[in-house]
Protein backbone atom coordinates (compact mmCIF):
# COMPACT_ATOMS: atom_id res chain seq x y z
CA UNK A 1 0.00 0.00 0.00
CA UNK A 2 1.51 3.38 -1.05
CA UNK A 3 1.39 6.29 1.50
CA UNK A 4 3.47 8.85 -0.37
CA UNK A 5 0.64 11.38 -0.94
CA UNK A 6 -0.16 11.44 2.77
CA UNK A 7 3.47 12.17 3.71
CA UNK A 8 3.71 14.95 1.17
CA UNK A 9 0.47 16.49 2.46
CA UNK A 10 1.78 16.41 6.08
CA UNK A 11 5.00 18.12 5.14
CA UNK A 12 3.10 20.82 3.32
CA UNK A 13 0.94 21.53 6.38
CA UNK A 14 4.05 21.92 8.57
CA UNK A 15 5.66 24.28 6.07
CA UNK A 16 2.57 26.47 5.93
CA UNK A 17 2.44 26.61 9.72
CA UNK A 18 6.09 27.65 9.98
CA UNK A 19 5.70 30.32 7.34
CA UNK A 20 2.60 31.65 9.08
CA UNK A 21 4.42 31.87 12.40
CA UNK A 22 7.06 34.01 10.75
CA UNK A 23 4.41 36.47 9.60
CA UNK A 24 4.51 35.41 5.98
CA UNK A 25 1.65 34.25 3.86
CA UNK A 26 1.97 31.12 1.77
CA UNK A 27 1.95 33.12 -1.42
CA UNK A 28 4.90 35.24 -0.17
CA UNK A 29 7.24 32.37 0.27
CA UNK A 30 8.84 33.00 -3.07
CA UNK A 31 9.36 36.72 -2.21
CA UNK A 32 11.81 36.19 0.71
CA UNK A 33 9.36 37.41 3.36
CA UNK A 34 10.98 38.90 6.61
CA UNK A 35 9.42 39.15 10.10
CA UNK A 36 7.83 42.42 11.33
CA UNK A 37 10.05 44.96 13.09
CA UNK A 38 9.54 48.19 15.07
CA UNK A 39 11.81 51.15 15.77
CA UNK A 40 11.99 53.73 18.60
CA UNK A 41 12.59 57.45 18.38
CA UNK A 42 13.45 59.01 21.78
CA UNK A 43 13.96 62.72 22.45
CA UNK A 44 16.12 63.48 24.27
CA UNK A 45 18.21 60.40 24.89
CA UNK A 46 20.08 61.93 27.82
CA UNK A 47 20.18 64.88 30.22
CA UNK A 48 20.06 65.96 33.86
CA UNK A 49 17.38 64.70 36.23
CA UNK A 50 14.47 65.17 36.19
CA UNK A 51 14.48 64.30 32.48
CA UNK A 52 11.31 64.25 30.40
CA UNK A 53 11.59 61.97 27.34
CA UNK A 54 9.13 61.54 24.49
CA UNK A 55 9.04 58.08 22.88
CA UNK A 56 7.56 57.33 19.45
CA UNK A 57 7.16 53.82 18.08
CA UNK A 58 7.36 53.10 14.36
CA UNK A 59 6.59 50.01 12.28
CA UNK A 60 9.67 49.30 10.21
CA UNK A 61 8.53 45.99 8.71
CA UNK A 62 4.91 44.94 8.62
CA UNK A 63 1.64 46.70 8.09
CA UNK A 64 -0.74 46.68 11.04
CA UNK A 65 0.20 47.40 14.69
CA UNK A 66 -2.54 46.70 17.20
CA UNK A 67 -0.67 47.28 20.49
CA UNK A 68 2.19 49.42 21.86
CA UNK A 69 3.44 48.95 25.42
CA UNK A 70 6.42 50.66 27.06
CA UNK A 71 8.46 49.52 30.05
CA UNK A 72 10.56 52.48 31.25
CA UNK A 73 12.87 50.49 33.54
CA UNK A 74 12.05 52.81 36.45
CA UNK A 75 9.07 50.89 37.78
CA UNK A 76 6.56 52.59 35.49
CA UNK A 77 5.00 51.72 32.14
CA UNK A 78 3.02 53.35 29.35
CA UNK A 79 0.89 52.58 26.33
CA UNK A 80 0.40 54.05 22.88
CA UNK A 81 2.48 54.69 19.82
CA UNK A 82 3.61 57.96 21.43
CA UNK A 83 4.39 58.04 25.15
CA UNK A 84 6.09 60.41 27.62
CA UNK A 85 7.98 59.55 30.79
CA UNK A 86 9.88 61.65 33.34
CA UNK A 87 12.98 60.01 34.82
CA UNK A 88 13.48 61.45 38.30
CA UNK A 89 16.65 59.65 39.43
CA UNK A 90 20.06 59.72 37.68
CA UNK A 91 21.06 56.42 36.08
CA UNK A 92 21.04 54.36 32.87
CA UNK A 93 17.62 53.08 31.79
CA UNK A 94 16.81 50.43 29.16
CA UNK A 95 13.35 51.21 27.84
CA UNK A 96 11.58 48.22 26.22
CA UNK A 97 8.90 48.63 23.57
CA UNK A 98 6.62 45.63 23.04
CA UNK A 99 4.36 45.84 19.98
CA UNK A 100 1.98 43.49 18.16
CA UNK A 101 2.38 43.84 14.41
CA UNK A 102 0.48 41.61 11.99
CA UNK A 103 -0.52 39.47 14.99
CA UNK A 104 3.12 38.88 15.95
CA UNK A 105 4.61 40.16 19.26
CA UNK A 106 7.97 41.88 18.78
CA UNK A 107 10.22 44.08 20.96
CA UNK A 108 12.90 46.76 20.71
CA UNK A 109 14.98 48.66 23.27
CA UNK A 110 16.29 52.24 23.78
CA UNK A 111 18.91 53.36 26.32
CA UNK A 112 18.34 56.64 28.24
CA UNK A 113 21.14 58.28 30.25
CA UNK A 114 20.05 60.47 33.17
CA UNK A 115 22.81 62.24 35.08
CA UNK A 116 23.12 64.42 38.15
CA UNK A 117 21.77 67.94 37.64
CA UNK A 118 24.03 70.96 37.92
CA UNK A 119 23.86 72.46 41.41
CA UNK A 120 21.46 75.36 41.56
CA UNK A 121 23.36 78.50 42.54
CA UNK A 122 21.31 81.31 43.98
CA UNK A 123 21.95 84.70 42.37
CA UNK A 124 23.87 87.38 44.23
CA UNK A 125 21.43 89.53 46.16
CA UNK A 126 22.10 92.71 48.11
CA UNK A 127 20.46 92.57 51.51
CA UNK A 128 21.79 95.72 53.21
CA UNK A 129 24.09 98.73 52.95
CA UNK A 130 25.79 100.31 55.93
CA UNK A 131 28.02 103.36 56.24
CA UNK A 132 30.50 104.89 58.63
CA UNK A 133 30.92 108.66 59.05
CA UNK A 134 34.23 110.38 59.76
CA UNK A 135 36.07 113.66 59.21
CA UNK A 136 36.13 116.99 60.98
CA UNK A 137 32.84 118.01 59.42
CA UNK A 138 31.30 114.54 59.56
CA UNK A 139 31.01 114.62 55.78
CA UNK A 140 33.25 111.66 54.91
CA UNK A 141 31.33 108.43 54.38
CA UNK A 142 32.61 104.86 53.94
CA UNK A 143 30.12 102.36 52.54
CA UNK A 144 29.84 98.60 52.94
CA UNK A 145 27.28 96.17 51.52
CA UNK A 146 26.08 92.74 52.64
CA UNK A 147 24.95 89.95 50.33
CA UNK A 148 23.33 86.55 50.05
CA UNK A 149 24.51 84.07 47.43
CA UNK A 150 27.98 84.09 45.84
CA UNK A 151 30.31 87.02 46.36
CA UNK A 152 30.04 89.78 43.73
CA UNK A 153 32.71 90.17 41.08
CA UNK A 154 31.80 93.76 40.10
CA UNK A 155 30.31 96.76 41.89
CA UNK A 156 28.53 99.92 40.73
CA UNK A 157 27.88 102.55 43.41
CA UNK A 158 26.23 105.93 42.87
CA UNK A 159 26.28 108.46 45.71
CA UNK A 160 23.29 110.62 44.90
CA UNK A 161 24.87 114.07 45.09
CA UNK A 162 25.89 114.59 41.45
CA UNK A 163 29.42 115.66 42.39
CA UNK A 164 32.57 113.93 41.23
CA UNK A 165 33.30 111.22 41.70
CA UNK A 166 29.66 110.40 41.02
CA UNK A 167 30.20 106.63 41.16
CA UNK A 168 32.63 103.94 42.27
CA UNK A 169 33.53 100.37 41.34
CA UNK A 170 35.12 99.60 44.72
CA UNK A 171 33.68 97.06 47.13
CA UNK A 172 33.80 99.48 50.09
CA UNK A 173 34.08 102.96 48.61
CA UNK A 174 34.66 106.24 50.44
CA UNK A 175 32.82 109.40 49.44
CA UNK A 176 32.93 112.94 50.75
CA UNK A 177 29.71 114.92 50.70
CA UNK A 178 29.71 118.70 50.50
CA UNK A 179 25.99 119.45 50.60
CA UNK A 180 24.68 119.86 54.12
CA UNK A 181 21.26 119.18 55.67
CA UNK A 182 20.08 117.13 52.70
CA UNK A 183 19.00 113.54 52.08
CA UNK A 184 20.83 111.63 49.34
CA UNK A 185 20.06 108.26 47.77
CA UNK A 186 22.95 105.81 47.59
CA UNK A 187 22.45 102.97 45.10
CA UNK A 188 24.41 99.77 44.49
CA UNK A 189 24.20 97.08 41.83
CA UNK A 190 26.56 94.10 41.66
CA UNK A 191 27.42 91.40 39.14
CA UNK A 192 28.17 87.75 39.88
CA UNK A 193 30.95 85.67 38.29
CA UNK A 194 28.73 85.04 35.25
CA UNK A 195 28.28 88.76 34.62
CA UNK A 196 24.62 88.79 35.69
CA UNK A 197 23.73 92.07 37.40
CA UNK A 198 21.53 92.21 40.46
CA UNK A 199 18.56 94.46 40.99
CA UNK A 200 19.56 97.89 42.33
CA UNK A 201 19.51 98.37 46.10
CA UNK A 202 19.15 101.88 47.50
CA UNK A 203 19.19 103.59 50.87
CA UNK A 204 18.43 107.20 51.78
CA UNK A 205 20.89 108.82 54.17
CA UNK A 206 20.78 112.27 55.81
CA UNK A 207 23.85 114.47 55.44
CA UNK A 208 24.00 116.58 58.59
CA UNK A 209 27.62 117.66 58.77
CA UNK A 210 28.66 120.44 61.08
CA UNK A 211 30.57 122.90 58.92
CA UNK A 212 31.30 125.81 61.21
CA UNK A 213 34.72 126.83 62.47
CA UNK A 214 33.66 125.99 66.01
CA UNK A 215 32.91 122.38 65.07
CA UNK A 216 36.51 121.28 64.93
CA UNK A 217 40.08 122.33 65.59
CA UNK A 218 42.25 122.95 62.56
CA UNK A 219 45.41 120.83 62.62
CA UNK A 220 48.75 122.47 63.13
CA UNK A 221 51.30 122.22 60.28
CA UNK A 222 53.55 119.19 60.57
CA UNK A 223 56.95 120.40 61.88
CA UNK A 224 58.59 117.38 60.25
CA UNK A 225 57.26 118.24 56.79
CA UNK A 226 60.18 119.35 54.61
CA UNK A 227 58.12 120.38 51.58
CA UNK A 228 59.27 123.51 49.81
CA UNK A 229 55.74 124.90 49.53
CA UNK A 230 52.50 124.36 51.43
CA UNK A 231 49.08 126.00 51.40
CA UNK A 232 48.54 127.39 54.86
CA UNK A 233 44.77 126.83 54.79
CA UNK A 234 44.00 124.03 57.24
CA UNK A 235 40.27 124.85 57.40
CA UNK A 236 39.48 124.15 53.76
CA UNK A 237 37.26 121.15 54.60
CA UNK A 238 34.14 123.28 54.86
CA UNK A 239 32.11 123.87 51.68
CA UNK A 240 31.91 127.38 50.29
CA UNK A 241 29.00 129.26 48.82
CA UNK A 242 29.27 130.72 45.32
CA UNK A 243 31.11 134.09 45.36
CA UNK A 244 32.23 133.55 48.97
CA UNK A 245 35.73 135.00 49.41
CA UNK A 246 38.59 133.15 51.06
CA UNK A 247 42.26 133.98 51.57
CA UNK A 248 44.80 131.42 50.41
CA UNK A 249 48.25 131.86 51.93
CA UNK A 250 51.35 129.91 50.97
CA UNK A 251 54.05 128.76 53.37
CA UNK A 252 57.25 128.76 51.30
CA UNK A 253 60.74 127.57 52.16
CA UNK A 254 62.93 129.59 49.82
CA UNK A 255 65.97 127.74 51.06
CA UNK A 256 64.66 124.53 49.57
CA UNK A 257 66.83 123.04 46.86
CA UNK A 258 68.42 125.69 44.62
CA UNK A 259 65.79 128.31 45.35
CA UNK A 260 67.37 131.69 46.13
CA UNK A 261 65.75 134.81 47.48
CA UNK A 262 62.42 135.31 45.70
CA UNK A 263 63.20 138.86 44.58
CA UNK A 264 66.74 138.31 43.40
CA UNK A 265 67.39 138.20 39.62
CA UNK A 266 67.85 134.47 39.81
CA UNK A 267 65.18 133.88 42.41
CA UNK A 268 62.25 131.50 42.39
CA UNK A 269 58.66 132.38 41.63
CA UNK A 270 55.19 130.89 42.02
CA UNK A 271 52.53 130.06 39.44
CA UNK A 272 48.85 129.49 40.30
CA UNK A 273 46.52 127.11 38.41
CA UNK A 274 42.77 126.74 38.95
CA UNK A 275 40.61 123.76 37.94
CA UNK A 276 36.83 123.27 38.05
CA UNK A 277 35.59 119.66 38.24
CA UNK A 278 39.03 118.40 37.16
CA UNK A 279 39.22 120.61 34.05
CA UNK A 280 41.10 123.93 33.64
CA UNK A 281 38.72 126.63 34.79
CA UNK A 282 37.63 129.62 32.72
CA UNK A 283 38.86 132.91 34.17
CA UNK A 284 35.35 134.37 34.07
CA UNK A 285 34.18 131.66 36.51
CA UNK A 286 36.43 132.67 39.41
CA UNK A 287 38.43 135.56 40.83
CA UNK A 288 42.00 135.39 42.10
CA UNK A 289 43.48 138.63 43.47
CA UNK A 290 47.03 138.63 44.81
CA UNK A 291 47.52 140.52 48.07
CA UNK A 292 51.27 141.17 47.88
CA UNK A 293 53.89 142.38 45.42
CA UNK A 294 52.77 140.38 42.41
CA UNK A 295 55.24 138.35 40.37
CA UNK A 296 58.01 138.63 42.92
CA UNK A 297 56.16 136.57 45.53
CA UNK A 298 52.50 135.88 44.74
CA UNK A 299 52.27 133.88 47.96
CA UNK A 300 48.94 135.24 49.18
CA UNK A 301 45.67 135.61 47.28
CA UNK A 302 42.00 136.30 47.84
CA UNK A 303 39.86 133.87 45.87
CA UNK A 304 36.18 133.38 45.10
CA UNK A 305 34.50 130.79 42.90
CA UNK A 306 31.27 131.47 41.05
CA UNK A 307 30.06 128.00 40.05
CA UNK A 308 28.90 125.06 42.11
CA UNK A 309 31.27 122.07 42.02
CA UNK A 310 34.75 121.09 43.04
CA UNK A 311 37.51 123.66 42.61
CA UNK A 312 41.17 122.77 42.82
CA UNK A 313 43.90 125.34 43.28
CA UNK A 314 47.44 124.21 42.45
CA UNK A 315 50.46 126.36 43.31
CA UNK A 316 53.86 125.53 41.84
CA UNK A 317 57.22 126.79 43.09
CA UNK A 318 59.53 127.24 40.11
CA UNK A 319 63.19 128.09 39.74
CA UNK A 320 64.40 130.98 37.64
CA UNK A 321 64.39 128.84 34.51
CA UNK A 322 60.77 127.81 35.05
CA UNK A 323 61.52 124.30 36.31
CA UNK A 324 59.20 122.88 38.93
CA UNK A 325 60.67 122.52 42.41
CA UNK A 326 57.53 121.59 44.31
CA UNK A 327 53.78 122.08 44.30
CA UNK A 328 50.88 122.21 46.72
CA UNK A 329 47.15 122.02 46.12
CA UNK A 330 43.78 122.37 47.84
CA UNK A 331 40.29 121.27 46.82
CA UNK A 332 37.35 123.56 47.64
CA UNK A 333 33.75 122.41 47.38
CA UNK A 334 31.31 125.10 46.34
CA UNK A 335 27.64 124.31 47.01
CA UNK A 336 24.26 125.99 47.36
CA UNK A 337 23.05 125.41 50.90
Amino acid sequence: MKRTPVVILGLLVIAVALISLSGCLLGELANNCVPPAVGITASPTGGPAPLEVTFIGEVLVGSNATSWRWNYDDGSAGEGKTAINVFQIPGTYTVILTAIVDDITITNAQTIEVYEPEPIECPTKIIDISYRVSGKCCMNYNFEAFFSGPAPSEYKWTFGDGLMPESSALANPPHRYVYNNVIVTVTLTVADKNGIWSDPYSINIPINGCCQDSCYTCPEPDPCDNDCIEIDDPCSDCPLKPYEKIVIKLDIDYGCGDCDSPCSPCGCYITWHVYHNYSPANEEDYDLEFLNDGQCRRNKAEASFYKVGQWKVITILRDAAGGELDQASRVYDVVNY
